[in-house]
Parts: C-alpha cells; sequence; structure tokens
C-alpha cells in the first residue's frame, strides 16, 4: 500500500479542549478565524486546536508549529507515529502552553509529517487589539 498525506476537513482553535463521559469531546472559547486582545503583548494560558483530517494512509510522524509573524511562538512534536487508514479520519489534538502573543497579524498553525521542511497543512488566523471608541 503506498503512502498518502492526510488532508484537512476542519479546524477548531479553542481556549480549551475536555473529554467528556461518554466519549463526547467539548470545546471550551471557541475563535472564528481570529483572536481579538486588549494589548499586546497578551498571554494566553492554553490554546487548543483541534484538526480533523482525513484520507490519509500509512503511518507519519507529525510536528505542530505556532508561529506568528516574526517567529516560532511554540511547537508540540508527537512522540510516536500516527497510523492512517483509508476512509477514516482522525481528530488531532494540538495544546500550547502559556501563548503570548507580541504582536497583531497574521499567525499560522502548521502541520508537518514525517520530518518535512514544508508544511503539508496551513491554517491561518489573526491577532487583533479591540478597537477603540471614540
Amino acid at each position: 500500500m503506498s503512502e498518502k498525506k492526510p488532508e484537512l476537513i476542519d479546524i477548531i482553535m479553542c481556549d480549551d479542549i475536555r473529554q467528556e463521559t461518554g466519549g463526547k469531546v467539548s470545546y471550551m472559547g471557541v475563535y472564528v478565524n481570529k483572536i481579538i486582545v486588549p494589548h499586546l503583548p497578551f498571554r494566553l494560558s492554553k490554546l487548543c486546536f483541534m484538526q480533523k483530517i482525513s484520507k490519509g494512509i500509512g503511518q507519519f510522524k507529525l510536528k505542530v508549529e505556532l508561529k506568528s509573524p516574526s517567529e516560532i511562538v511554540g511547537a508540540v512534536t508527537f512522540p510516536e507515529k500516527i497510523t492512517f487508514s483509508e476512509g477514516l479520519g482522525l481528530g488531532l489534538i494540538a495544546i500550547f502552553e502559556s501563548v503570548t502573543f507580541k504582536e497583531a497579524g497574521n499567525y499560522k498553525l502548521q502541520t508537518f509529517f514525517n520530518e518535512e521542511t514544508d508544511p503539508s497543512i496551513t491554517f491561518l488566523f489573526a491577532v487583533e487589539l479591540i478597537p477603540h471608541s471614540k
């Protein structure tokens, strides 16, 4: 069987992800494509991403990086290879603790398969200051 990289189906960005009784997953404080902050720098105690990925075939070592416009803010490396089977999807959770936003602008969540230098999946979101009313 040949290897095929998984594709991003959907992503949820939120303050927390919790495993509930009965196998349910709850998402707290869901953001939609941007995070609005009162000042910079601004620190979130936790920032979570749930990537729903599918259509992959094979085993992959995964790394997820969170990047500001000018630097890598954090990285999560999964220690074991993850196996994808044809027709099955997967929920990949990446949790970043104590995230500091030093600047406004476009941020990226990038997922790398098998230690490649170019990301296979990129999710863009904005960090913006609260607009001041006059």
